[in-house]
């Protein structure tokens, strides 16, 4: 489970839990993710199966 930081409120950042979905493929993967409400928390992604596709994942998900 990841937290996604919605907010800065006089200098608290607010957080909603997502729920994160890969579908794994041999060379990249489809990344999907919902908030807690069920609705979309961006768009769907792809990443390739390397190294820099993790670090895309991660990036994204901070």
């Amino acid at each position: 489970m990841a937290k996604i930081k919605l907010a800065k409120e006089k200098g608290k950042s607010m957080s909603q839990k997502i729920y994160v979905g890969i579908d794994l493929a041999k060379d990249s993967s489809i990344v999907a993710a919902i908030n807690e409400e069920g609705n979309k928390a961006f768009s769907t992604f792809s990443i390739s199966n390397n190294k820099e596709g993790m670090e895309k994942l991660l990036l994204k998900l901070s």
